[in-house]
């Protein structure tokens, strides 16, 4: 371990200790004046927890707990934190967790990536998204999109859990590698009556929702319909790849300088049923009409755009009371992802190649995958101080369909050379397409303790077992050790092992001529060590800091396999990352409350060079202020700092910027009517985000990176029957 980090945890040992003395007898709040350590140790679990409201999770351990007490370190968004930053989409959301950057992918459509703790991919398939518990991450790319994501309204979320590292891959196992995020849709107690509203906004959007909650014939039932509709920011790429390739031959066959295409014409449906112990959950996801970013090859590409439909269904049965000592859960899913091309798309424009291609060079390719998923657990509190989880589960996984139409290349059915024509040629299902469709089956097994040793220490032990048809087996163990020091203050020391399973693309891809996929590819594999403090000596205020330290072995990385002339997917790489991360909130007055954080982060690869790409400084903060009882002013900034390039990359680092967003919201508790209003960008601060260094030729493709919307607003009307 480094020794800044040895330092680092020093500190916050130090601090606990030092909180630990001062705690209880300087704690403002009334009921922990009066706490001796006596009457501490006689308190139960339960009775701690009472003493300071603090949130509960069931991320880290499946089970509902304290977030201070949960063997992880934890971030939750409430539905309340995104009606106050405005936040329309869950990327905006995200942007908001400490130590957590929504990067940009140039390569896939300008679709985010969640880079945490220095992990940074283009598909992003370290970091594990659920959908009210249920894995969405795909099998063609490993992350959680096939290619059209669409984003995701936050119009029907209640709630959103973050864990930071592998803490919960007991739970979740495979891709729970650099953290998980868990998104809560709302259920009818989360919706009160009938709410409607409208929006509009920058960029020509026009959003529309319903949210209905009520019960009927003793079934609870949680509606939400959103429509959302934008021609997209369309800031200026000055430079593309077709901008390179002129110089070469001497045209003037690119389309810069040109705006992105991010158009979108989304629908969103969410059904949420429960009565007694059942509960069925359905998302359908529409989206239309999406543009393809900065191109597919970096080249800009005003025409082409793409289609999906996404289908999350699933029901659950949960028992807290099965037996007298049993707690049983067990849950059926099935997801069904399509994506699909709308228009086809330009691959490199007209007259690309000294005029090889007079109508451009163009692709249109469809991926479909479905998931069926089952488990069982159960959590036994028959033996003393000791809650036991037993758990298995079964995911099947389907890529039934691939589609690949293009315009260049060899038609393997003639021979023959396919014509650069407008009509494009069909080679799906030949010895030529990209990808073949393939199946994974996995099994898993788990079993987790969470043994109280007394009411000041509670020590969580697990192991997972994931047996694949593809790739094998993998054993995953946990250790989280939880010190209630003060009711409140809590030290957590945690150790925890996780994989990524490796995507088809990294296994199959066939048929390019610059990357292949290798059959013969392991999982990844992650390390980490952690050590946390969290102090709320009431109501009013609070602190937390964490340090952590972890090595991820076995990356996969496409590395050049000199017989064959292009890049093979391979085990080939390691990482190593260290940072940590402070946080707090502070309600001060009666009208002005204040959270916000600040991340460092150093990530290294095995040649010991810093991570291309990633923030090392992340700053955010955030101030409420109601003005009256019906205003409410927030204002948020997030600082992203210090973004190297690759070893290889001549440019200079990606710009550091400062993005203010403010927020105006007026409610009246006996009016029907709400309003909001929100700028974004508010100083037009040129925020980009980086694009990838030179290839095998030596090219940049888009020398000058992403670029970001600038100053944007949008006005909003809610009416509640």
């Amino acid at each position: 371990m480094n020794i800044h980090i040895k330092i680092l945890s020093y500190i916050l040992l130090s601090l606990a200790i030092t909180l630990n003395s001062i705690g209880i007898m300087a704690a403002p709040d009334e009921k922990l004046e009066i706490l001796s350590i006596d009457k501490l140790k006689k308190l139960s679990l339960t009775e701690l927890m009472q003493v300071t409201a603090i949130p509960e999770v069931s991320i880290a351990t499946g089970k509902k707990q304290s977030a201070a007490r949960a063997p992880a370190i934890v971030s939750i968004i409430t539905a309340e934190d995104i009606e106050k930053t405005a936040a329309t989409d869950i990327d905006d959301v995200l942007e908001t967790v400490p130590g957590l950057h929504v990067a940009r992918s140039s390569v896939s459509y300008y679709n985010p990536i969640y880079s945490l703790g220095g992990i940074y991919s283009i598909y992003n398939p370290e970091t594990l998204v659920l959908l009210d518990g249920i894995p969405i991450n795909t099998l063609y790319t490993g992350g959680r999109i096939l290619m059209g994501y669409g984003g995701m309204s936050t119009t029907a979320i209640e709630r959103i859990e973050v864990i930071r590292g592998p803490a919960s891959a007991i739970v979740y196992g495979a891709d729970a590698l650099a953290g998980v995020i868990n998104i809560i849709t709302k259920k009818a107690a989360d919706i009160e009556g009938t709410e409607t509203g409208m929006r509009i906004g920058s960029f020509e959007q026009r959003d529309a929702w319903v949210r209905h909650g009520g019960e009927y014939a003793g079934i609870g039932i949680g509606l939400t319909v959103d429509y959302h509709d934008t021609r997209g920011q369309q800031e200026i790429v000055a430079e593309d790849a077709q901008t390179q390739y002129d110089k070469l031959f001497n045209t003037h066959a690119s389309l810069v300088p040109g705006g992105v295409n991010l158009s979108q014409r989304n629908w969103d449906i969410n059904l949420n049923l429960e009565k007694n112990h059942w509960k069925f959950h359905t998302l359908y996801q529409q989206r239309n009409r999406i543009g393809l970013g900065a191109g597919v090859a970096q080249s800009l590409d005003p025409e082409g755009n793409y289609r999906s439909e996404r289908l999350y269904t699933d029901l659950t049965y949960h028992n807290e009371k099965l037996t007298k000592n049993w707690d049983v859960t067990a849950r059926v899913s099935y997801s069904d992802v399509a994506y699909m091309i709308e228009r086809d798309f330009i691959i490199y424009p007209a007259g690309a190649f000294n005029g090889a291609f007079p109508d451009g060079m163009r692709g249109a390719t469809d991926v479909s995958e479905r998931h069926a998923y089952f488990d069982i657990s159960g959590i036994y509190k028959g033996i003393q101080h000791h809650e036991l989880r037993l758990g298995m589960g079964y995911r099947h996984g389907n890529l039934y369909k691939v589609t690949d139409k293009r315009n260049f290349g060899i038609n393997p059915k003639t021979g023959q050379a396919i014509p650069p024509a407008v009509e494009l040629t069909d080679i799906s299902g030949t010895s030529a397409t990209f990808l073949s469709p393939g199946k994974r089956k996995n099994w898993q097994l788990f079993a987790q303790d969470i043994w109280e040793i007394n009411p000041q220490w509670e020590l969580t032990t697990g192991i997972r077992y994931d047996s694949s048809s593809d790739f094998g087996s993998a054993f995953n163990p946990r250790v989280g050790l939880v010190w209630q020091t003060t009711p409140s203050l809590t030290t957590k020391f945690l150790y925890g092992k996780a994989f990524r399973a490796p995507s088809f693309q990294e296994l199959y891809q066939a048929n390019n001529p610059v990357a292949l996929g290798n059959p013969n590819v392991k999982p990844e594999h992650i390390q980490t060590l952690e050590a946390a403090v969290d102090y709320r000596p009431n109501q009013k205020w609070h602190i937390g800091a964490n340090v952590f330290t972890y090595r991820l072995t076995d990356k996969i990385l496409f590395v050049q396999d000199k017989t064959a002339q292009v890049y093979l997917a391979q085990n080939a790489g390691s990482q190593k990352g260290k940072g940590f991360i402070v946080e707090g909130g502070w309600l001060f007055g009666e009208d002005w409350a204040f959270a916000g954080s600040y991340s460092y982060q150093r990530a290294e690869d095995q040649e010991q060079q810093t991570v291309a790409n990633v923030p090392l400084q992340d700053i955010y903060f955030r101030v409420d202020w109601r003005i009256s009882p019906n205003w409410e002013l927030s204002t948020q900034a997030n600082g992203i700092l210090d973004r190297r390039r690759a070893a290889n990359d001549p440019r200079q680092p990606v710009s550091d910027y400062f993005n203010v967003d403010l927020s105006l919201h007026y409610a009246k508790s006996k009016s029907p009517w709400n309003f909001s209003f929100a700028v974004r960008n508010l100083f037009d601060a040129d925020v980009r985000e980086p694009t990838h260094g030179p290839d095998e030729s030596g090219m940049i493709k888009i020398p000058y990176d992403l670029p970001m919307p600038g100053i944007n607003y949008f006005i909003e009307i809610g009416y509640r029957f």
